[in-house]
């Protein structure tokens, strides 16, 4: 077949761009402490051997242990750079736990100890549980994850999501 072919320059590009899709998640992924790990058979067993655990449209419910993670599930605090209409920007996020927040700042340990204080203004965007809710309801003991844009050492939250307090676990036979 020749490389000129129609059919085949798309199917390359689609089967390069793939590539470029997948290299790009397992270097988000390198960056943050190594390779992603490959299931283990038992794993690959367990997704096939238990179909009743998906919904109606074969995705795996709130809690199964199927669904696929994002690639920044478990990261406690980072920066990042990303290009924007503003141009070149940098972030940071954090998850954790909210030790004060007020109208003007909002400050956050992650569990590895790591404490940041983002400053609250006008454009910034709090979610609690699913709703927009004023800065006001975030309180110290909130989980959260904050997205900051940075300005030189200023960080300014731009989006706070409070997940709310943790609940406290049962214990058996409770």
């Amino acid at each position: 077949m020749p490389f000129t072919s129609g059919k085949f320059t798309r199917s390359a590009v689609g089967a390069g761009a793939a590539a470029v899709a997948l290299l790009g998640a397992g270097g988000a992924a390198f960056a943050q402490g190594g390779a992603p790990a490959a299931p283990s058979p038992d794993q690959a067993q367990h997704q096939t051997a238990h179909p009743d655990k998906h919904d109606k449209h074969g995705k795996a419910g709130k809690h199964g242990k199927h669904r696929k993670h994002h690639p920044l599930a478990g990261v406690q605090h980072g920066e990042f750079t990303k290009t924007t209409k503003q141009g070149e920007r940098t972030f940071d996020i954090q998850r954790g736990t909210v030790v004060s927040a007020d109208p003007a700042a909002v400050t956050v340990r992650s569990k590895d100890g790591f404490t940041a204080t983002y400053a609250v203004d006008q454009s910034t965007k709090v979610h609690k549980q699913h709703r927009k809710a004023p800065i006001t309801e975030v309180r110290p003991g909130d989980r959260v994850g904050v997205r900051a844009v940075k300005d030189g050492a200023r960080a300014v939250a731009h989006q706070v999501h409070d997940s709310g307090a943790p609940q406290p676990k049962q214990q058996p036979g409770q």
